[in-house]
């Protein structure tokens, strides 16, 4: 293993040893996979939260078709909405948004869920 290797390696390891530290919910090998083949984000979370578009709509308080227009990356939705929606599925609104930037991404930003689920 080169030194490269090695230091990229110990830098994961201690991330995601602050993300179990903080309680963040984290991905298998398998999840990751299916979140970078998955049709968006919304979608991915959507189905590992065992929701329908209905029963997501429902709780966020939008209309199914325009969750599903969002989902689909017809419509951008609001950061109202957003917000929303990242409340109603338990994650971060960053989760939903895979357009921005790593480097502009604060980590440990969090919305006004009640708890992150593991």
């Amino acid at each position: 293993m080169t030194q490269t290797a090695a230091s990229e390696d110990a830098s994961d390891i201690r991330a995601a040893k602050r993300a179990i530290a903080r309680d963040e919910e984290t991905l298998s090998e398998t999840e990751l996979d299916a979140l970078l083949s998955a049709k968006s984000a919304l979608a991915f979370w959507r189905k590992k939260r065992g929701l329908t578009q209905a029963e997501l709509a429902r709780r966020a308080a939008i209309a199914q078709g325009f969750l599903s227009e969002i989902e689909g990356g017809r419509k951008k939705g609001d950061v109202t909405v957003r917000q929303r929606i990242a409340a109603a599925l338990e994650v971060s609104l960053i989760d939903l948004v895979p357009d921005l930037p790593v480097g502009n991404r604060k980590t440990g930003s969090k919305i006004a869920a009640s708890k992150r689920r593991r």
